[in-house]
């Protein structure tokens, strides 16, 4: 942006998560411990409103112009915008933006491409293709498309928590199709009791096994209880804190199973992949 020369600044505000009843740090929905303090982030995002203002006054010269997104309620309850519209199907050009023609767009398409495949859903695709009167084309499973690139694996997504060296030498030490690769997503928050239970399973399986805990699920008592379980499995397991590249892990030929929340991009990953999964869908914590 320097380089373009325009002149824009940016405004950092503190995020009211004690205001709110959050825990520090919680500044996004994805870090939310439980699905329960959802209504609290928005408490928050609500609590942002005098801020603002008094930043906005702040500002010399005075903007002229505001610029809002549907997370912030502030500006259409100052400003009176449901008030002062006349016809809620109104289209507002800006100049220099182009126009938002989904409607036309769905119209006049000829079909839908989707990231999945005939084989995996055939009667949903069909009945997709029926309700909407079109073509849908189905391309999927993207994952694949860089299957033979294994550094474009490891990289998709976020940067990886671990040392891929050492994670995939682990895998490489293991016995073909022996290891239990376990990882619930990255929006699905489990509480200690959740995670505590899993990893006694875990441990009484006999099984070895690659763990995926999220950063904000690891509490001091999640961590204390950590480290012992990876002393007593340091044989057999190893467990990732944070981002795992998961398309990576589940081409390795040493992992023969996935304990999964069933996101979808999971069940291509594994299915693609011909790794057996074991479900559970309804983890998230609600405390």
């Amino acid at each position: 942006m320097h380089e373009s020369n325009l002149h824009i600044n940016f405004i950092e505000l503190p995020f009211p998560c004690a205001e709110a009843g959050l825990p520090l740090g919680c500044e996004n929905c994805d870090l939310l411990p439980s699905k329960d303090l959802v209504v609290n982030f928005f408490d928050a995002i609500r609590l942002f409103d005098h801020s603002i203002e008094q930043r906005l006054k702040d500002l010399v010269p005075r903007p002229t112009c505001m610029i809002n997104d549907m997370s912030n309620p502030y500006v259409c309850q100052q400003h009176k915008i449901y008030e002062t519209v006349t016809d809620e199907f109104e289209e507002i050009s800006v100049p220099g933006l182009a126009d938002n023609d989904d409607d036309v767009v769905e119209e006049t398409t000829d079909g839908v491409v989707m990231n999945t495949f005939h084989d995996v859903e055939p009667m949903f695709v069909e009945a997709y293709k029926k309700v909407i009167g079109k073509d849908v084309w189905t391309v999927g499973p993207l994952c694949l498309y860089d299957k033979d690139d294994f550094c474009a694996r490891i990289e998709r997504g976020n940067k990886a928590a671990v040392d891929p060296e050492k994670l995939f030498g682990w895998l490489e030490s293991m016995e073909e199709r022996s290891v239990l690769y376990v990882s619930f997503g990255s929006l699905t928050r489990m509480n200690v009791g959740q995670i505590l239970e899993i990893g006694s399973g875990l441990e009484a399986s006999g099984v070895p096994l690659l763990w995926v805990i999220k950063d904000v699920e690891k509490s001091p008592e999640v961590e204390e209880w950590l480290k012992g379980f990876e002393q007593r499995m340091s044989l057999r397991s190893f467990v990732i804190n944070g981002w795992a590249p998961q398309a990576a892990i589940l081409s390795h030929k040493s992992v023969g199973g996935f304990v999964s929340h069933c996101g979808w991009n999971s069940t291509l990953e594994a299915v693609s992949n011909g790794v057996p999964m074991i479900t559970s869908c309804s983890l998230q914590t609600s405390s």
